[in-house]
């Protein structure tokens, strides 16, 4: 249940820090750079996280207020990016390409199912 905790303050702290750089960022004349920011910062330190502690012996408490509470809820995509990225280290090229396919046309494909089922 303490590992719940955990997860959930850095939830709260990560979609803090989600709005506040969207702030920063601004926006663009038609590309979201703010989401396209928040992404790529998000990915990388999740990246970061992960490769400094691996050998470590962390605790569950750590890894689930950092990686999946602050950095999850920052942006999902750094969880996306990373599993890519284990895919394509792990030398499963066609299940990682398979991944991001499925992921983007899913993805596509319920933003436009959810869109028509909703009242207007």
């Amino acid at each position: 249940m303490a590992e719940l905790a955990w997860v959930g303050a850095g939830g709260l702290l990560g979609s803090l820090l989600r709005t506040l750089l969207s702030l920063a960022v601004g926006t663009s004349s038609g590309f979201p750079i703010a989401t396209f920011a928040v992404n790529l910062i998000g990915s990388g330190l999740l990246g970061w996280f992960i490769g400094s502690r691996e050998g470590k012996m962390d605790s569950s408490a750590l890894v689930g207020f950092v990686a999946v509470g602050v950095l999850g809820s920052l942006t999902t995509f750094s969880a996306f990016s990373y599993e890519v990225f284990s895919l394509v280290d792990a030398r499963q090229f066609g299940l990682a390409l398979a991944y991001v396919a499925l992921s983007l046309i899913g993805g596509l494909a319920a933003v436009l199912g959810g869109h028509r089922l909703s009242a207007r």
